[in-house]
């Protein structure tokens, strides 16, 4: 709480009586002020009007408020002095701002301005009208005697118009795109606080303010939970490593835009999002029975390692380990009809999670375009030579001196002619395995982490997959 917040608790809560610097709209309710003392601690000296009301509690028949607009001038300071307050939309409700917490920390503001700075023309000008409407509307609420003493006592930067949702001030913010500078605002693409955005929209929906309908629409589908809000993190994550990626590898920046297609799935609202047929699983049922307990010692397995990759691989590592529990585990035992037999002894040692794909496997977002995950392999093993229909994409997370070979000189007739001289890849932290390409994995004395992303085909620079028409995850099999 900062020392504002702290000096504004002590004076509410204590025995003074407290100067009201407005009176509460004739709507307000004596539950209204009970519950705003329970969540808050105190009744807002500035209240002005309950806007959003939560449903009636079955167990204990209470309606709490959930919204409120303040009026911009409050004598809630030590001692009662007056004092602007430019934030006149608030949440009151102690679980509503629970759960806009627990998005907060799973990246969404991050995420929610990258939605804004990509789609400035539309979501952008939604934004910048929202924020304009909330500022008018603060300068509307002031009573005239009350706008000269805001002009009088020097607080008209305070409650400027050009101060808008979660304080956010307004200024010109130049964007590069494709060599083209485009001159925006800062109402455009910032965010700051979901909380903020979403008291706006539960007080005014008709500002339509687009961040604070996102983030009600993530609550409204339990977005906010523990699967989720550990999982989401780590896929954009993943997203940015590739898309930012420095190898200029034109393969894992399209695969980093099919990612970013997914992940939209989980912001915008449903009116925005019908070509987008990436559905949302909370949970996994585990038909197929696949599921295992997830590998031990996480931490010392993505123990720092000396290459030049470590620097970019750190976010995830860190987000990794967070999420490492709660991932869909499972032995991937169903590839093919003979995965069994062919594992042999590595069948208990190698394990593996999907993040996007299918929903029977694990994933959390359903694509039948693009499958995401990761894989662990225990040390000192050898996945045998094996191929399948999918263009896929390695990016080494942890390991130490792994090795992946690939068969040379490959001929269409000839996937399961394991004869064929096999050569070493090097991660750049990516491989790239083709469709029909035979390749295995050896591991070193260190466990062996990696993401995967597997895709129908892939068409760069004359780089092409065998066969883009199947669907996933198409055929799999072992050379021998």
């Amino acid at each position: 709480m900062t020392r504002k917040g702290k000096r504004r608790r002590k004076y509410e809560n204590s025995n003074q009586e407290i100067k009201k610097t407005c009176k509460p709209h004739d709507s307000t309710t004596n539950m209204d002020m009970e519950q705003l003392k329970k969540n808050l601690g105190f009744v807002p000296s500035n209240l002005y009007w309950v806007k959003k009301r939560s449903k009636k509690d079955v167990e204990t028949n209470e309606i709490t408020p959930q919204a409120c607009v303040m009026y911009p001038l409050s004598t809630t300071a030590l001692n009662g002095k007056l004092e602007p307050f430019p934030t006149i939309c608030w949440l009151t409700s102690t679980k509503l701002k629970t759960r806009v917490s627990a998005l907060e920390k799973s990246a969404w503001i991050k995420d929610f301005h990258y939605m804004l700075k990509t789609n400035v023309n539309t979501y952008g000008k939604r934004m910048r009208n929202a924020h304009e409407m909330y500022a008018k509307t603060r300068t509307n609420l002031l009573t005239e005697e009350d706008r000269d003493l805001v002009i009088k006592n020097g607080w008209s930067q305070a409650l400027s118009e050009n101060r808008g949702v979660a304080g956010i001030l307004k200024t010109s913010v130049d964007m590069n795109n494709n060599n083209n500078s485009t001159t925006i605002t800062t109402w455009d693409i910032s965010v700051k606080c979901l909380h903020a955005h979403l008291a706006h929209y539960l007080c005014f929906p008709e500002h339509d303010n687009i961040i604070g309908k996102w983030t009600w629409n993530a609550l409204n589908k339990n977005y906010d939970s523990n699967r989720i809000c550990t999982t989401l993190p780590l896929l954009n994550s993943i997203y940015q490593l590739w898309n930012d990626n420095n190898s200029n590898d034109e393969i894992v920046k399209m695969q980093a835009q099919m990612l970013k297609k997914c992940l939209n799935t989980m912001y915008i609202e449903e009116e925005d999002n019908n070509n987008n047929n990436n559905k949302i699983y909370k949970k996994w049922d585990d038909i197929h029975q696949v599921k295992t307990v997830p590998p031990e010692n996480v931490s010392q397995m993505l123990s720092k390692n000396n290459n030049k990759h470590e620097k970019i691989l750190k976010p995830i590592k860190i987000l990794l380990e967070k999420a490492w529990d709660v991932l869909p585990w499972k032995l991937p035992k169903t590839l093919s009809n003979d995965y069994s037999n062919n594992m042999g002894e590595v069948l208990q040692h190698f394990k593996s999670v999907m993040i996007v794909g299918n929903p029977e496997y694990g994933a959390m977002i359903e694509s039948n375009e693009l499958y995401v995950g990761l894989f662990y392999l225990k040390e000192n093993m050898h996945y045998p030579t094996h191929a399948h229909e999918a263009f896929e994409t390695y990016t080494f997370i942890s390991g130490n001196g792994d090795e992946v070979l690939h068969q040379r000189d490959q001929k269409d007739d000839d996937d399961n002619n394991e004869n064929t001289a096999m050569t070493i890849v090097t991660p750049t932290p990516y491989i790239h395995n083709h469709g029909h390409q035979p390749h295995a994995i050896k591991t070193s004395n260190k466990p062996l982490v990696c993401l995967y992303a597997w895709t129908r085909g892939i068409n760069v620079d004359g780089v092409n997959n065998k066969c883009t028409s199947f669907e996933l995850p198409g055929k799999y099999w072992f050379c021998s």
